[in-house]
């Protein structure tokens, strides 16, 4: 390295230690009431991955994720840029423990509330390594560029009481199904380099090469519960017919009354219940 370049990087880094907000290229936070209604989960179809709903930032010409940061923060000297966001369901989280017996009023009540830990992974299997700091700096760049973040807890209150009569031989439960937004995109990664330093306490100092090469990976997707932009999870709330002799989830054809099952609960990895 060339003592002039070698000047210039360390103006960039003196520069960006001792006014970061000047020189950290950091994403605008976009309030989620800006989305259009075609973006709520509400309004998207399962599974279909929406590419023209609003981003945090954008993929360059070249196809790269830029803002990525000179100084390695805990994302590493890599950026996320979301591309597509579709919409899924988490496992459910029963109301009551048990379930209503027939010809009973099952009800739940305006404030009644559920909770649960959920076991989210950033997906690690990209090449970058493995162990506990590499899933750190991608749980880290991912939640810097996705739509939302992942939670590992969730707590959802009923906002409305809602009741279901039940008649011979219905018997049931009511349930919180989760939303969960999948955001695929594009990791860009550039080289940490480090250089002698000779100033803050340090002979040497790490730097994010961002003039060099970059190294993508595209189509890279992970999952997170849905969360508005007040921190409050979304869902259905619905109720589930068993079986009641046996307490397993019934089919449509063998529920009594001619009632149906919510289509969200046959969603892969919804049910808690015995088929």
């Amino acid at each position: 390295m060339t003592i002039k370049s070698a000047l210039a990087i360390f103006g960039i880094l003196a520069t960006t230690l001792a006014s970061p907000l000047v020189t950290r290229e950091t994403p605008v936070e976009m309030s989620l009431e800006t989305r259009e209604d075609k973006c709520y989960p509400n309004s998207m179809v399962d599974n279909k991955k929406m590419g023209n709903c609003p981003h945090k930032t954008n993929v360059d010409k070249d196809g790269h994720c830029p803002n990525i940061n000179r100084i390695p923060g805990r994302e590493g000297c890599s950026a996320y840029c979301e591309l597509t966001l579709s919409k899924g369901y988490g496992q459910e989280i029963p109301f009551h423990q048990g379930y209503c017996q027939a010809k009973t009023t099952c009800s739940v009540a305006n404030s009644e509330s559920v909770a649960t830990t959920q076991t989210w992974s950033v997906n690690a299997n990209i090449g970058m390594g493995t162990g506990e700091e590499v899933s750190k700096a991608l749980s880290a760049v991912f939640n810097i560029g996705a739509s939302y973040s992942q939670s590992k807890t969730l707590t959802y209150t009923v906002t409305t009481t809602q009741s279901k009569e039940l008649g011979k031989n219905q018997c049931g439960y009511w349930t919180f199904i989760p939303f969960v937004m999948e955001s695929c995109g594009t990791l860009t990664s550039v080289t940490k380099k480090t250089m002698t330093a000779g100033y803050y306490n340090t002979n040497t100092v790490s730097y994010c090469d961002t003039k060099g090469s970059k190294a993508d990976h595209k189509n890279w997707c992970n999952k997170s519960i849905y969360k508005d932009d007040k921190g409050r999870p979304d869902g259905q709330v619905v109720f589930i017919f068993v079986d009641c002799a046996h307490g397993g989830i019934l089919k449509d054809n063998k529920i009594p009354g001619g009632e149906t099952q919510p289509a969200a609960i046959w969603y892969p990895g919804v049910s808690t219940g015995p088929k």
